[in-house]
């Protein structure tokens, strides 16, 4: 029976079953079990796009519209594109590895392209070009030639039924004419050879060596002199070394204002091509045993050379070698729609494969074929260059392409069971997909030469990124390292490809991780390829955080953990507390259980209910104070081969459990649950973990020294807990403008402090608090209004003027002052403190914290040795500002702690949120 469209899908049963059913090598029809085949024209010729209308459900009559009414996404005639969408993202969270992997997506296969692609165009009449341009080619027609090995009209009888006539016509037309890359009208084009450099010793021998072949090919024309003739225009060209070392040609055809691939859009530029993901899907669906399967690939040789170019363009694309001028006369790697222009006639080529000579699942990436075949099946090849023992697909496949003239390479036809495709290695008996050995050295060398660097220009930053893009096919969990990169090219001048890109500390320390994980990574499964609900999980947790601890919930084991903290945290922090329980959850399932089965990779289903941690983990994007608990995360599960599954849902049973576990104590939870079994135990955080994950620790006994005045380790505002704050007696609050609450010289707040200024107005009042600047309406407190510069005792006496004034007045002792700058904030806030002659040591954490308990007056405290305001050191900066003197603040203030040798001690965590 024949497939029809809906079986066309590529959603069938998710395994790969160990054993089959009598021998598959005879029961089964290479042709009819294909995932492609269609063997009727009429089937092929209903075969359309699907309506774009419908899957945005605005077109709802199948009768008056020419397009079917299918899923664009799975094919499927049941649903419109949203709502196989809305399946997916309820299925699984990961959208970042969804993009590439999930089997609802329909792929492209290169086989198919050629069912609905759009006719190649044509060369402009020759009224609308150039005279000159016209006038050339009329008069040397000895340069500008035709020239494919193609067996045109072998192809185009080969090609009678197919059903996509105008695509057809095209491309056989161009093979006879000359292709048009999709360029607009040329201009007087200026010779851009001036742009290439004269090369000597092995790369000028390979010039000359290159020269002679394509000329004996005919591909090159013979020289025609040292100068261009009028009309023609040329690009330069370049020989560099490729990945394995051996010389190439390059040719820029984006040289210049005025060069070729400006009169190409980019709309034109794309082509669809079949990832190592399209083989994965085949190979899974087809439930083969791995033990009796082998996998090929056959390349194509001079692959975009065998297209033959218009001679109009051919006068446009001369090239200068050894002071000589050649006419190219084929398509070159370096236009910009070289690749659609071969992908339109190779998918032609697919299609005759899977429809006439029956050959299924042969995907293309570009030049490189790949797909598989029962390994009992070979055949000899006996090719006219050479022969070879080979699959039955692959040696019929070669035999194709010798009848339309497709050149080929012995050494490049390969098979096994263990094979390097399109730069990945693909193990069958393992089931398993990673990067090549060879590319993965290249790009963890790649990794380690860029983050060396203190600055790069954006456009070497852009292409470091697009080199290791690909590794993230088969790594889709460490896609977060390169992130911060992206994000400081994103906020470089973009029109700008020399602008600088700081190397942060941010991108070096992710890039050193995205490094040390690739080595240890062992890829990605072929059953991780497949999207799985919280029911099909291996281990489940259910996961809760309140301001006053987390609960970890493992309902398979009824093993329950919780952790408390010494203080209650602020509403807001509790989505942050989430994903570091998280993390605590993923480190005891891996320590405690075995999760993986039979060598493949465990499936952990995390189920809470707070919507921006799942957002976090499906996107895996925290913000800055997130990102090393996120990545810490994903290092377990790397290192674990854990796939993993982030979701809200879950029943609601185990949730009201685990909520009393972030909150409840633990007599109350054993009266609760005490016939069920459940064993209840407090959650020892490791310290490793808290410190990889940049959990604050809180010491219980350590004294506060009355030296350590300045908090240093605040990045900014968002960081402090006022509530902490104020009981621990303070009661107002100096906070400087430019670079702690607005960006230097406006006036607006910086949006990600309003929620940290509303709590700080909200707990203060909004009458405590002063701003240190002259500022608008904006930020709704007083403005202080000095006449001299901070820190001068002007400045000092207007602050205690306003403070005295208040109905409650408020002293020093009970301020605190925030501030980015050390030598005007700092210093201000010193310069208000009452020195004694011998200064009173401040009393112990735990008794400050006793203090709190007892809600303690700012009178207490200033009598147990406070005497002026607590001075916040704000490190993070909003824009950049008065660079030099931050940082020779910082050293002078480093010189004078060494030699003081005074030590800054940890209190002023006692505020700082965790």
């Amino acid at each position: 029976m024949r497939p029809s469209i809906d079986d066309d899908r590529l959603d069938y049963k998710p395994t790969w079953a160990r054993e089959c059913a009598e021998d598959p090598e005879v029961d089964l029809n290479l042709a009819e079990i294909s995932v492609l085949h269609f063997s009727d024209v009429e089937e092929l010729a209903e075969l359309r796009p699907p309506c774009a209308k419908f899957n945005q459900s605005i077109c709802l009559s199948q009768a008056t519209c020419p397009s079917p009414h299918v899923c664009s996404r799975c094919f499927s005639a049941e649903h419109p594109a949203f709502l196989c969408a809305d399946k997916s993202d309820r299925t699984r969270s990961r959208t970042r590895k969804e993009k590439i992997w999930c089997e609802n997506v329909s792929y492209t296969p290169c086989a198919r392209i050629s069912l609905y692609a759009e006719p190649l165009p044509r060369p402009p009449p020759r009224s609308k070009l150039p005279p000159d341009l016209v006038r050339v080619v009329d008069e040397h027609p000895e340069l500008f030639k035709i020239v494919t090995s193609i067996d045109v009209d072998t192809l185009e009888a080969l090609l009678s039924t197919h059903p996509n006539r105008p695509h057809v016509e095209s491309v056989i037309f161009s093979l006879r004419e000359g292709f048009w890359p999709y360029a607009g009208l040329p201009k007087q084009l200026p010779d851009e050879s001036w742009r290439q450099r004269r090369y000597y010793g092995p790369k000028q021998d390979f010039l000359v060596k290159y020269v002679e072949k394509e000329i004996v090919s005919q591909r090159f024309s013979r020289p025609f002199g040292r100068r261009l003739l009028k009309g023609m225009a040329a690009m330069p060209i370049h020989v560099a070394r490729g990945q394995s070392g051996k010389l190439r040609l390059i040719y820029d055809h984006s040289s210049g204002e005025n060069s070729l691939n400006s009169l190409i859009p980019k709309s034109e530029r794309s082509a669809a091509i079949d990832r190592i993901d399209a083989l994965i899907r085949i190979l899974r669906n087809r439930e083969l045993d791995p033990t009796k399967v082998t996998l090929f690939k056959s390349d194509v040789s001079h692959a975009f050379r065998i297209l033959p170019m218009s001679p109009y363009w051919q006068a446009l694309q001369a090239v200068k070698i050894n002071d000589q001028y050649y006419i190219d006369r084929c398509n070159t790697f370096g236009n910009a729609a070289s690749q659609r222009l071969f992908c339109a006639f190779y998918s032609l080529v697919l299609w005759i494969a899977e429809n006439v000579w029956r050959l299924p699942d042969i995907c293309c990436y570009v030049d490189d074929n790949f797909s598989w075949d029962f390994a009992s099946r070979m055949k000899d090849y006996n090719g006219k260059r050479y022969s070879k023992g080979l699959p039955e697909k692959q040696a019929r496949l070669l035999e194709l392409w010798d009848l339309v003239g497709i050149p080929h390479a012995p050494k490049k036809q390969e098979f096994g069971s263990i094979l390097s495709i399109v730069g990945f290695r693909v193990d069958l008996k393992r089931m398993r997909v990673a990067a090549s050995e060879d590319r993965l050295k290249r790009i963890i060398g790649t990794i380690s030469e860029f983050r060396s660097s203190s600055a790069m220009t954006l456009h070497e930053c852009q292409k470091f990124a697009g080199s290791i893009n690909w590794i993230f096919e088969v790594n889709p969990l460490l896609r977060p390292g390169i992130d911060s990169l992206h994000r400081e090219m994103a906020n470089a001048d973009q029109s700008n490809g020399s602008a600088q890109v700081e190397m942060t500390k941010r991108i070096v320390f992710d890039l050193q991780w995205l490094s040390d994980l690739l080595q240890e990574s062992k890829g990605i499964h072929f059953t991780s390829t497949i999207s799985w609900g919280p029911d099909q999980a291996s281990q489940t947790a259910y996961v809760c955080a309140s301001s006053e601890g987390f609960g970890i919930w493992f309902p398979s084991n009824k093993q329950a953990f919780y952790h408390r903290y010494q203080r209650p945290v602020s509403a807001s922090f509790v989505s942050d507390i989430h994903i570091f329980a998280i993390v605590c959850a993923i480190d005891r399932a891996v320590k405690s259980w075995n999760i993986n089965l039979e060598g493949r990779p465990g499936r952990f289903s995390i189920l809470t209910l707070d919507k921006p941690t799942v957002a976090v983990f499906g996107q895996l994007r925290a913000r800055d104070e997130l990102r090393d608990t996120l990545l810490l995360a994903l290092e377990l599960l790397v290192g674990a081969d854990i796939d993993f599954l982030v979701s809200q849902l879950g029943k609601q049973g185990d949730f009201a459990f685990v909520s009393r576990l972030s909150h409840e104590s633990k007599d109350v939870l054993d009266t609760l649950y005490s016939d069920m079994s459940i064993t209840i135990r407090e959650l020892n955080i490791p310290t490793e973990l808290a410190r990889r994950a940049g959990w604050k620790t809180y010491p219980r006994k350590r004294r506060i020294s009355s030296r350590s005045k300045s908090i240093s380790a605040v990045s900014h505002l968002r960081c402090l807990d006022f509530h902490v704050l104020y009981k621990a007696g303070y009661r107002g609050a100096v906070i400087d403008k430019d670079n702690c609450l607005t960006i230097p010289y406006e006036d607006s707040l910086v949006p990600e402090l309003k929620e940290a200024w509303e709590e700080c107005k909200t707990v203060f009042g909004a009458e405590n608090i002063l701003v240190a600047e002259s500022v608008s309406h904006h930020l709704g407190v007083p403005v202080l209004r000095h006449g001299t510069m901070k820190p001068g005792y002007a400045c000092i006496s207007a602050i205690r003027t306003y403070f005295a004034s208040l109905p409650q007045p408020i002293p020093d002792s009970a301020l605190f002052i925030a501030g980015d700058r050390i030598f005007t904030d700092v210093i201000l806030a010193n310069r208000m403190c009452r020195y004694t002659r011998y200064f009173p040591r401040r009393p112990a954490v735990d008794s400050v914290q006793q203090d709190k308990m007892n809600g303690a007056s700012w009178e207490t405290l200033s009598e147990n040795g406070r005497q002026g305001p607590l001075s916040i050191h704000v490190e993070r900066i909003w824009q950049k500002d008065s660079n030099a003197m931050r940082y020779l603040e910082s050293k002078l203030v480093g010189l004078v702690r060494q030699w003081n040798s005074v030590e800054v001690e940890d209190a002023h965590k006692l505020f700082v949120r965790s």
